[in-house]
């Protein structure tokens, strides 16, 4: 699964950077930031919770490699 980031939506939260510190930062503006762009199967469920943690839907899980 490949991360998809819709920046234009950010309203700098923060969830997900405290569900998937791996997977998500914050620029200096607070913008969530992709750190992996390939989730890993083992980490598939907790980017999950990332995802829907966001009160925006800023992000989503897209098939691909």
């Amino acid at each position: 699964m490949k991360i998809e980031i819709h920046r234009d939506r950010c309203i700098c939260a923060g969830n997900c950077t405290q569900v998937a510190p791996k997977y998500f930062g914050q620029d200096d503006s607070g913008i969530v930031i992709q750190l992996e762009p390939t989730v890993a199967e083992s980490d598939l469920e907790t980017v999950k919770l990332a995802v829907e943690a966001c009160p925006v839907l800023a992000i989503e899980l897209v098939d691909g490699v």
